[in-house]
């Protein structure tokens, strides 16, 4: 308490002896009056205050705050002194005598009557000035949270136009970026750049540079929204600021690579690397473009020489030479180079010692020891990884397992998995067995608990499988049930799995299928939860249940199984696949993928549910929907494949198995990629590879504000033709492709324009787009078929509609040809491709006329549809110069 007795300042009894002294010689008048019960209200706050009752201070604050208002309203010219009394009493909460702590909740109320009434005001001024120099200081000493408070305060109280404020809105900015606050980051930066009358200025350029790198350091990482931040950056203006040009160049290709669009990123990086040799974010290209080419097109000659070139280049703040060298590796291993892999990861052990990769670089020549077959030496060079590993020193590494799950797992849970592997092959299964049991047993005294690692279930199996290869079959239910009734009551999924994988054992491992039934039977007692996981694990053991019952020959009970399965799918996963909040709203990247998978996974099983019960067109369906978000190389994958191929051949054939038996013989074939792709029509095969070339334009005006929206269409691998009135009056915009919700195209200005044909022809920043073929206009006859290709009404949802007819006639106007027909448009149509049966462009779809009944507002006549020849677009493109600004059209 005894903090706050400071409240009732020297400042504060003087205004109140002053208002008590004019009462008492006789001066008090109405307006004294108010000032007396304005400053008996705030004497109320204060003595709450000083009992610390803040609640209730607040409140007596805001009635003194509404008096001094009722002062200003009511006498306007007699209360000059209300902005003295104001700007003391906020001088007393925002810095009150020691040892009294600031009360800057209080303050603010009182600063901004003060900004609102007396925005010019001296005393307003003074605390304006003694903000800034305090944010100024905070900032200097880094305390951010205080500089944001501040700085808030200030564009809070004052209007946008307020010259002073202005740089308050980009050290807000700043320091909430520093908070990682970024979205109001990017509200309060982008304020500071739509007041600046210097849109060109260093900081009004280091603003775009922090909101474009926001959607880097934000969680999860916005790569779309990045790249068209970062892409303003790379305009001919910007090129005199070297630096933030070059980094606008780099994170462009970079975002591009992020979002797997290859072509364009590999421009961008061509672009980058011959224009900014000199940049610190070369090595950072080059190791890009080696990630872009071993992992995304599996080029690993090019991925190579990337990386050798990285190496060479300058240091990179972001790339150790250490992981690059491991890049170079890991390119020769997945080459199947084992040889050269195995010298790049010895150089790396011997080149960079200290190397937070080393552990990275023993685990690859371990596992290429295990590739050539050389057993005992990767269970040397597997032991010696955990011998030598220090907790914290790369504990967690990625693997894909062979059913496309990936997992992140610990290196040494890893090891122990891979030293059982090795001694298996080398059937020796006791030693393999102990290996596999490390990582589901009761750790020692110095040993790390693996049991919760993704890999101890995986373990647990092999570790049983070993049990039956050593001829220990006794004691495999002993050591099932342990971990079964161990982790019960803590982990129903670990439980699950490992009652799941017991039947496993018992089906696979000792053809035991009554026995493995039994236990299959038991994950239904389960109790129903809403783990993805979980459910999965039940799934698959009703299937697992049904193929036992067919093994053993009881068919009603294997096709009673087979439809519970495909019970189960419908009621508990098919609702999840187009919406994973139903059960769980809140995800890490690493959640979301686990749940994908098991949803894509119980599709798997529900197809072979359906293949399993002659229903060959719903697991058809099934599979073909899987087969999209698999790991395509993944035995599931292949299996799927078969089975469709299966699936077909009976359909055709029609020689369907008598309802509850299965076919699960059968020869596997590869399907060949005309059985899988489906068949285009006609219409389909023309229109196409227009929609893919065909973009949607959304137009800014002057005030940042959306002027409209149209279609444009490809007719160069960056130049874009489209109606002139679907640009007129804007300064910027964007092109999206058709069924892309990745990726935004900037509009850099355009080439040339022809107000008379309303034609323009636009250039973006793009690379490797196939342009759509420009036809003959002059050729073109009444009643050819024409397709249009456009978005109805701007609306993305509707991107990439085609409708067709046929040409009605051939009109002449005061500006020139236009072409009649009968193929509908609509708003947002406009600037589209109008193709003939040769896929090529005649037209560009313009505008058209509607008859209305005005009574009934009913369409009761025929659309009249026009297009511009394509022929006026030829010759404008001959006329294209360099690209403009929007702004001068």
């Amino acid at each position: 308490m005894k903090k706050y007795r400071c409240y009732a300042s020297l400042g504060y009894f003087a205004i109140v002896s002053k208002v008590l002294l004019l009462i008492l010689v006789g001066c008090g008048n109405e307006l004294d009056k108010h000032i007396a019960i304005a400053e008996g209200l705030y004497r109320q706050s204060v003595e709450y205050k000083n009992a610390d009752q803040s609640h209730k201070a607040l409140d007596k604050l805001r009635e003194a705050l509404d008096k001094y208002q009722t002062v200003i309203g009511e006498f306007p010219n007699q209360s000059a002194d209300i902005e003295d009394a104001l700007y003391r009493i906020w001088s007393i909460y925002y810095n009150p005598s020691e040892p009294a702590m600031p009360d800057y909740t209080a303050a603010g109320l009182v600063f901004e009557k003060l900004a609102k009434n007396y925005p010019k005001g001296i005393w307003t001024r003074t605390a304006k000035f003694r903000l800034l120099w305090i944010a100024h200081e905070e900032t200097r000493k880094d305390n951010l949270e205080d500089v944001r408070r501040v700085y808030q305060q200030l564009v809070d109280s004052f209007p946008r136009n307020d010259e002073e404020i202005l740089m308050a809105w980009y050290e807000l900015g700043k320091a909430n970026y520093k908070l990682r606050n970024y979205k109001d980051a990017r509200k309060a930066l982008g304020e500071y750049i739509s007041q600046n009358r210097t849109p060109t200025s260093f900081m009004a350029n280091d603003a775009r540079r922090l909101i474009a790198q926001s959607y880097l350091d934000q969680n999860p990482k916005d790569f779309h929204q990045a790249f068209l931040n970062f892409d303003k950056l790379t305009t001919e203006e910007l090129r005199n600021n070297n630096e933030l040009w070059t980094e606008g160049m780099y994170k462009t290709a970079y975002c591009l690579y992020k979002l797997k669009i290859d072509d364009e990123a590999l421009g961008r990086y061509a672009e980058f690397l011959t224009l900014c040799a000199d940049s610190q974010y070369v090595t950072d290209a080059y190791v890009d473009l080696g990630k872009l080419y071993a992992y995304n097109k599996k080029d690993y000659e090019l991925a190579r020489f990337n990386y050798s070139r990285a190496l060479r280049s300058a240091k990179s703040p972001n790339y150790s030479k250490a992981l690059i060298q491991l890049e170079i590796g890991n390119a020769h291993y997945n080459q199947g180079s084992l040889k050269e892999a195995s010298a790049a990861f010895n150089r790396l052990l011997k080149e960079y010692p200290e190397s937070q990769y080393v552990s990275n670089a023993r685990r690859m020549i371990a596992h290429i020891h295990r590739k050539e077959k050389k057993n005992d030496e990767a269970i040397s060079a597997y032991e010696s990884i955990i011998e030598n590993h220090a907790d914290g020193e790369s504990d967690n590494i990625r693997v894909t397992l062979t059913n496309g799950l990936p997992l992140w797992v610990n290196l040494v849970a890893a090891s122990y998995c891979e030293i059982g592997a090795a001694f298996s092959v080398k059937e020796d299964f006791g030693k393999a067995f102990n290996s596999y049991a490390r990582l589901v047993r009761q750790p020692g005294e110095k040993e790390k608990d693996l049991r919760k690692d993704p890999l101890a279930p995986f373990a647990l199996r092999y570790a049983m499988v070993a049990l039956c290869k050593r001829g220990r079959e006794g004691e495999l239910k002993n050591f099932a049930t342990t971990y079964i009734n161990e982790v019960h009551n803590d982990d129903l999924i670990l439980s699950a799995q490992a009652q799941l994988l017991f039947a496993e054992v018992l089906r696979k491992e000792l053809n035991q299928y009554n026995k493995a039934a039994t236990e299959y039977l038991k994950l239904q007692d389960y109790p129903p939860k809403p783990y993805p996981r979980l459910n999965l694990i039940k799934l698959q053991g009703k299937y697992y249940e049904a193929l036992c019952y067919e093994k053993s020959e009881i068919a009603n009970k294997s096709i009673e199984a087979y439809e519970e399965a495909i019970r189960m799918f419908d009621t508990i996963f098919r609702p999840l696949l187009n919406n994973r909040n139903i059960d769980v709203p809140h995800l890490t990247n690493e959640q979301k993928l686990q749940f994908d998978f098991c949803v894509q996974t119980a599709r798997y099983y529900v197809g072979n549910s359906y293949f399993a019960t002659n229903r060959f067109a719903e697991a058809i369906a099934e599979f073909q929907e899987f087969l999209k978000k698999a790991q395509p190389d993944s035995k599931t994958a292949k299996s799927a494949r078969d089975k469709i191929e299966q699936a077909r051949r009976k359909m055709d054939s029609k020689a369907f198995l008598p309802k509850g038996t299965s076919n699960t013989s059968g020869d596997s074939l590869e399907p060949e990629s005309s059985r899988l792709k489906k068949k285009l029509t006609p219409e389909q095969e023309i229109t196409q590879k227009a929609r893919e070339s065909t973009v949607l334009l959304i137009m800014v005006d002057a005030n940042g504000k959306e002027k409209g929206r149209g279609t444009g269409f490809f007719i160069r691998s960056n130049l874009i033709a489209t109606n002139y009135h679907v640009i007129e009056g804007a300064i910027e915009g964007t092109a999206t492709p058709f069924g892309s919700q990745e990726l935004s195209y900037a509009i850099v200005g355009y080439t040339a324009i022809d107000v008379d044909q309303d034609l323009a022809i636009l250039k973006v920043r793009a690379f490797g787009i196939e342009p759509t073929p420009l036809g003959n206009s002059d050729n073109i006859e009444i009643n050819d078929h024409v397709y249009v290709v456009g978005t109805p009404l701007g609306n993305p949802y509707m991107q990439g509609t085609v409708s067709d007819g046929k040409i009605s006639g051939l009109r002449v106007n005061p500006q020139g040809r236009r072409i009649q027909m009968t193929a509908p448009i609509s708003p947002g149509n406009s600037g589209g491709p109008v193709l003939n049966t040769n896929r090529e462009v005649i037209g560009i779809a313009s505008f058209a006329f509607y008859s209305r009944d005005p009574e009934t507002l009913v369409n009761n006549a025929q659309n009249l549809n026009f297009a511009v020849p394509v022929n006026y677009l030829k010759d404008l493109l001959n006329r294209a110069g360099p690209a403009k600004p929007l702004s001068d059209s």
